[in-house]
């Protein structure tokens, strides 16, 4: 994400005081996110800053969306800095190489449909740490991976206790520092990881594919209209 959020950051005017207000605004959202600006404006009492005060509709949209973006960035870097000594193999584009290097291994981005699903399906243990949008539904590597036949270790999205059951088909962690913990002791049972990847798989085959969620709109869609 390094590049998105050049560019997020880019599209805010340059003025020393809005600077000033990006400073005081990400060290409350990256403590606590998923906050809508206006409440966290609000709650820093910040409404006659300067900074803010010169931005328009659009421009509050522009930060709004650096905040999100810079946060998400930094979590998935706590998330991942953890597991440094286990030394991970990353798959994704350039902006990789500006955060992490050894022991972390950086490969170029693959393809979704015809590279993907074989490195999900032959890797021990596939991570997932979810954008901060979504602040309480899943992504969709938690279907992609099981979908593949590969175990998932993923951080604990409230909706995801309505897809899967965390524990038998995928494991959770709720904070950064667990994962170490969890990676090494899986890393160390692959029977284990199989049992689960098995039971996940079964899980999205027989309610999460693309049929299933269409017929679940057309039957809404009858219902109501």
């Amino acid at each position: 994400m390094v590049g998105t959020v050049r560019q997020k950051l880019a599209r805010l005017p340059g003025i020393p005081a809005v600077q000033e207000l990006w400073g005081k605004l990400y060290a409350a959202f990256a403590a606590r996110p998923g906050r809508a600006l206006a409440a966290l404006v609000e709650e820093l009492h910040l409404q006659d800053h300067p900074g803010f005060k010169c931005l328009d509709r659009q421009g509050r949209t522009d930060l709004e969306a650096a905040l999100l973006w810079c946060a998400t960035r930094d979590y998935r870097l706590a998330c991942l800095k953890p597991l440094a000594p286990l030394g991970p193999v990353i798959y994704g584009d350039g902006g990789w190489g500006e955060l992490v290097g050894p022991p972390f291994v950086l490969r170029p981005e693959l393809n979704y449909y015809d590279e993907l699903p074989a490195v999900y399906r032959a890797a021990a243990v596939n991570f997932n740490a979810t954008s901060l949008q979504m602040k309480a539904a899943v992504n969709q590597r938690v279907f992609d991976v099981p979908a593949a036949g590969g175990f998932l270790l993923t951080d604990f999205r409230e909706q995801l206790a309505e897809c899967f059951e965390p524990g038998r088909e995928m494991v959770c962690y709720q904070e950064p520092g667990e994962l170490p913990e969890l990676a090494e002791f899986y890393l160390k049972r692959p029977e284990l990881r199989a049992r689960l990847a098995r039971r996940a798989r079964r899980r999205v085959l027989a309610e999460h594919t693309y049929r299933h969620r269409v017929a679940a709109m057309v039957e809404t869609l009858r219902r109501t209209l």
